[in-house]
């Protein structure tokens, strides 16, 4: 019989079945044999040894693993023995049955093979071992309770054989302590038999680091290298404690001792691949960039001919490290400027994972070479193909762009616009930009819209900038964004576009009246908090939009949390320090009129919880001051002034309301009431453009005005605009604590609701009142003023005075109310 496979197990049926399949083809193709001695399995160990083979024994283990190897190969009859263990399996066995037909086993008494050590079920290796496994059996055996070694008879051929070994699997933590526990003890038996015995300290070593106990793997380590040293061994046969004391100091980030430890190892062997792969990572990270560069290509030039300098006493960490030793090369030779070499070497990377990494350098080079044409290329060759590989090359490139001069910036966008996918598209609408040309055609706008924004990375939010520039509100464009999404599209318009992007979002803010709704609310408070974050704004113009933040955030807050949250202030159930903010700005608003040292010590509060809003808070103190050191004589004379120029529109005298309102805006420029009535001017005038434009401007910088959104809301209703009309009616009622103006808007708004269609959501779950309450006086004013309208159409304006003036008693401040008395005063100075 030429061969006997010999194995020893104990719990091996995870891998057991594939080690044994992985056998059969050397058993049909060799007259051999298969013994299995099994040391006390508790799984179905035995079960599956006995498809395969009648040749199964036990024995009891007795601690000591080179006992129990002899014990299996004493039950062998062959010519050589194949030592294997139930959890490797034989990659190919092809060099193991050449090995016979062509007689080498006449020639050689020990055959070498490569064992890959598994560290997950993923199959992702970190380490590869060179160990003899084919022996001639004439008196071979084992020496070693632990890591058993076999005592070698030369000459040894290497096989291309290897096996693929799942033994400590790293994510298996039970079988990882298990083994740990069992290997430790029976070490540390053996260093009690003999102390000064360098291998048992280098794998009690292995065994520490194994188990990622790095501190006394490293210990153990240095102790066999003492021992060495101490007894004279020859280094040369020793090289694995260099090697094990190499990779102690790596995982220690232990630089300089690592860089010391090799430079004295590669004088004793310069042959050594993980010598050269540990040096030159050593001086990597000492900024030693040229040494590193120098070391890393004498590991690849020993790789090319690894056979010839292969150690079977040596575990080698770093056989398949040469793509990650490309990918750094590319990275340092880029940063040394030597692009040609750098992009050469990044070409050589054949593992797309290893390639996601080296892009960035890549890239780099090409680009400072110039040959954007070159670079265009490589995405072909390279990056197309895979999904995951063409998007981080997209990433790079966007990366790489910003540094870029202008007219390199220019040949790059051009050159990727005629791709044909979304990039491509991205790019050429940058060149519509660029070019300044906006008027493009309807499809390509509506192609622009169609894109799943949530699903691209930041950089496609040029195209929502140019949407912007085309006037499609940054409400409409960002409503189907997740949050986290619509943070990230404005931080990068911000840092892209600057004043520029602000400006146009300020410009949108005064061309749009405030819609709320929760989603509207949320998208609005981000778009004014970017605003608050990067805009360059004046004070007047900051306040106003501090103020529109703080709206939309109380309102959004109102429609997330539960109302005992918010009257308790449950501070600890709020998710965010923001949220956290506008809770205590909202309590704030409550004393604001009416308690002016609670309403600054909740300003001072929610400064202390959100202190990136201090500029916001500081103008609105600043705001109560100005309003505190008005004299009560300054009160008396605006309250005047402003019944004069309501008393002037009422009497249809509007020139003289105006001209009186002109006056008044030269002294009290501040007064938010002063949009208010130039509004009401306009629409009595019906001036609508005018009004609207006066409105929109005023409510930017005062959005919870109750007689801007009252006017705003008319404006709207005039218009037919009935949806946005009840929204902000609705605005209007929780911006007044005035019980007589609730009663009118919630009058006004459920008049309108029956105009909506049914199933619109029209009020808010937060905003909906009692509307039964109401509905009795809503059918009163409505009657009334179809009346008055009747008698003014019929030109009997003095029924309509009559009626007018009995309806003032009950329903004060109505719009309507003193547009039919404008109304009248003109219709009666044309008759006279």
């Amino acid at each position: 019989m030429k061969l006997s496979i010999v194995m020893m197990v104990k719990n091996e049926s995870k891998y057991l079945e594939k080690c044994l399949k992985s056998l059969d083809p050397i058993r049909e193709a060799i007259s051999s044999e298969l013994i299995i001695v099994d040391t006390g399995s508790q799984d179905n160990t035995m079960e599956i040894a006995k498809r395969y083979t009648k040749k199964v024994y036990f024995h009891l283990w007795k601690d000591n693993f080179a006992e129990m190897r002899n014990i299996t190969i004493g039950y062998a009859k062959g010519e050589w023995l194949f030592v294997i263990d139930g959890d490797e399996i034989v990659e190919d066995a092809k060099d193991i049955i050449q090995f016979f037909k062509h007689n080498f086993d006449k020639r050689y008494n020990t055959a070498l093979v490569s064992i890959k050590n598994f560290t997950s079920d993923k199959r992702e290796y970190n380490t590869v071992v060179h160990v003899c496994r084919l022996f001639k059996n004439k008196k071979f055996l084992y020496t070693g309770s632990i890591h058993e070694q076999p005592i070698i008879r030369h000459p040894i051929y290497f096989l291309d054989v290897i096996l693929l070994h799942f033994g400590y699997i790293s994510t298996d933590k039970e079988l990882m302590k298990r083994k740990f526990v069992r290997n430790i003890a029976l070490l540390e038996k053996e260093l009690e038999r003999e102390p000064d015995n360098s291998y048992t300290w280098f794998q009690l070593s292995q065994s520490y680091g194994m188990y990622n106990k790095h501190k006394e793997s490293l210990e153990a380590a240095l102790k066999a290298y003492e021992i060495a040293k101490e007894k004279k061994y020859n280094m040369n046969e020793r090289m694995y404690i260099y090697i094990q004391i190499a990779h102690c100091y790596y995982v220690a980030k232990k630089y300089k001792k690592l860089e010391e430890i090799c430079q004295e190892a590669i004088v004793i062997s310069n042959k050594n691949l993980d010598l050269y792969w540990f040096l030159a990572y050593a001086q990597q990270n000492l900024t030693k960039i040229d040494d590193a560069i120098k070391n890393y290509e004498k590991y690849l030039e020993i790789r090319k001919d690894f056979n010839k300098y292969k150690d079977p006493t040596s575990i080698v960490f770093t056989l398949d490290s040469h793509e990650g030793v490309y990918y750094e090369l590319s990275k340092l030779l880029t940063a040394k400027e030597n692009y040609k070499q750098a992009i050469e070497y990044g070409k050589m990377i054949q593992s797309n994972h290893v390639l996601k990494l080296a892009l960035e350098s890549i890239i780099a080079a090409y680009l400072k070479t110039g040959n954007h044409q070159k670079l265009l290329d490589f995405y072909h060759e390279r990056c197309k193909g895979d999904k995951i590989l063409k998007e981080s090359f997209y990433d790079m490139v966007e990366l790489k762009i910003q540094s870029l001069k202008e007219e390199e910036k220019f040949s790059l966008i051009q050159l990727f616009s005629k791709l044909d996918d979304s990039y491509g598209f991205l790019n050429s609408i940058r060149l519509l930009a660029i070019r300044d040309e906006m008027e493009i055609e309807c499809y390509t706008l509506e192609k622009i819209k169609t894109f799943h924004y949530d699903d691209l990375p930041p950089y496609y939010s040029d195209m929502i900038y140019f949407m912007m520039k085309k006037g499609i509100p940054i409400i409409d464009i960002l409503y189907n964004l997740r949050e986290t999404k619509r943070y990230s599209f404005l931080n990068y318009l911000a840092n892209t576009y600057k004043s520029e992007f602000f400006d146009i979002i300020l410009q949108s803010m005064k061309k749009h009246f405030l819609y709320m709704s929760q989603e509207t609310s949320k998208i609005e408070k981000i778009v004014c908090g970017a605003l608050l974050s990067y805009g360059e704004m004046e004070d007047k113009e900051y306040l106003g939009v501090f103020k529109r933040y703080i709206h939309y955030g109380v309102y959004d807050l109102e429609e997330t949390y539960h109302r005992d949250i918010i009257q308790q202030e449950s501070i600890n159930r709020v998710k965010t320090d923001e949220d956290v903010f506008f809770l205590l700005m909202l309590k704030a608003y409550e004393f604001k009129d009416t308690e002016q040292a609670n309403y600054i010590r909740y300003l001072r509060k929610a400064l202390k919880v959100y202190p990136m809003q201090k500029k916001g808070i500081e103008l609105m103190m600043q705001d109560e001051k100005k309003k505190a050191d008005k004299t009560s004589e300054f009160e008396h004379y605006r309250n005047k002034v402003k019944e004069q120029i309501n008393s002037l529109i009422g009497n249809g005298r509007l020139e003289n309301a105006a001209k009186l309102l002109d006056e008044y805006a030269d002294i009290a420029k501040d007064d938010i009431s002063i949009y208010a009535l130039r509004s009401m001017i306009a629409i009595v005038k019906e001036n609508w453009e005018d009004a609207e434009e006066i409105l929109k401007e005023g409510l930017l910088l005062e959005p919870t005005d109750f007689d801007l959104l009252c006017n705003a809301a008319y404006l709207c209703e005039t218009k037919n605009q009935i949806q946005l009309a009840i929204n902000l009616y609705q605005q209007a009622l929780l911006s007044t604590n005035n019980a007589q103006h609730q009663q009118q808007i919630s009058a006004i708004i459920e008049e309108l609701s029956g105009n909506c269609a049914e199933g619109d959501d029209i009020v808010s779950q937060n905003d909906k009142k009692n509307i039964d309450e109401v509905k009795e006086f809503a059918e009163y004013t409505k009657q009334v003023k179809s009346k008055i309208e009747e008698f003014i159409n019929n030109g009997e304006l003095d029924h309509a005075k009559l009626i007018l003036k009995e309806y003032e008693t009950i329903v004060q401040d109505d719009l309507e109310a003193l547009f039919y008395k404008s109304q009248i005063a003109v219709m009666e100075n044309v008759s006279k």
